[in-house]
């Protein structure tokens, strides 16, 4: 995070400064915008008029199993909640889903959740103590999500040797 100092101009709340919030934590180049979000990705209009719409940010990295989709509001956390569940929902995406809600207006008081639906799935919320967490974090979350945890070959052997006795 680059600029602690991110905060309410002339008293009004914006979207722009929690999606300045989000920007500064990712850095350039880790999403790409709502505007350059390619339509073949399916997302609908929230409002229901059948028109595209697009989610705030959007990651999908052919490295990965996963997407990231991300909604930011200025104030209104429950809405950037229900709207990125319903960008989760409602796509043509063939991959699992991490997706994120982002509401605030400073970097010290601005609340996030993460959220997973795994392809064909449920739609969950993992704890993340209300904060954005760094990419390499989603990572080790969404494999520990995916397949659970690993424990290593002595562990393991200490276990089975238990359960043979």
């Amino acid at each position: 995070m680059k600029n602690n100092n991110l905060q309410m101009r002339g008293g009004s709340k914006s979207e722009t400064i929690t999606e300045n919030i989000f920007r500064e934590f990712y850095g350039n180049g880790a999403f790409i915008e709502k505007s350059a979000i390619p339509s073949h990705y399916g997302f609908k209009s929230k409002k229901g008029t059948g028109y595209k719409g697009y989610p705030d940010f959007f990651r999908d990295n052919a490295n990965e199993d996963f997407v990231i989709i991300v909604e930011a509001k200025a104030d209104d956390y429950k809405a950037a909640c229900e709207e990125v569940e319903f960008y989760a929902k409602v796509n043509k995406i063939d991959k699992d889903i991490l997706a994120i809600a982002i509401s605030g207006q400073t970097i010290g008081t601005y609340k996030s959740s993460l959220f997973i639906k795994f392809n064909g799935g449920k739609y969950k919320e993992i704890d993340t103590n209300w904060k954005l967490l760094p990419l390499e974090s989603l990572r080790k979350i969404y494999r520990k999500e995916k397949i659970g945890d690993c424990i290593s070959d002595e562990k393991l052997h200490t276990i089975l040797g238990t359960v043979a006795k």
